[in-house]
């Protein structure tokens, strides 16, 4: 490969990864990083001072490429990226972990006014007065109380609705 016919960046890049002793070969794959037109930036968000990555590829733990860093991080590897910076040559392998850890409940996507089934047990009677006061009406075919969602968010019920067609 003639690489006097790149410019820019590219030659740069070129004649630094010949310089380190890569391979023809995977200069290839650098140029292919070099000229891939999808960033992982928005264009224009890179200061022209400083050092612009563009993101080759990225591995999950198990794939090539990721067995030392698996058995290094364990169940904490989220996934290896490599990441290529054109104007200083430079390829970078970068990790994510996880590095806590805690409860999380994704937003319910219901709305307020939506009529929702909840779950009362027999032996609940405090709790089936609490419903009924909220304004609940007994659904006999599925034996089950509906109220607005409003109205169990508010007693906290969520973890007793019951999806349609569900037991």
């Amino acid at each position: 490969m003639s690489i006097k016919r790149l410019a820019g960046s590219e030659y740069v890049a070129a004649l630094a990864w010949l310089v380190i002793g890569g391979s023809d070969v995977a200069l290839h794959g650098l140029l292919f990083a070099l000229r891939k037109p999808t960033l992982y930036l928005p264009a224009g968000a890179c200061n022209p001072k400083a050092h612009c990555m563009i993101t080759q590829s990225t591995l999950k733990p198990g794939q090539c490429g990721t067995k030392q860093l698996a058995d290094l991080y364990g169940d904490r590897l989220v996934c290896v990226r490599y990441r290529y910076d054109p104007r200083a040559g430079k390829r970078y392998k970068t990790v994510e972990l996880i590095v806590e850890e805690g409860h999380w409940s994704p937003p319910s996507n219901r709305k307020p006014g939506q009529p929702v089934y909840v779950r009362v047990g027999y032996g609940e009677e405090r709790l089936r007065e609490r419903v009924k006061a909220a304004g609940a009406r007994w659904d006999a075919r599925r034996k089950l109380w509906k109220l607005p969602y409003v109205e169990v968010a508010a007693l906290g019920l969520e973890t007793r609705i019951v999806e349609p067609g569900g037991s």
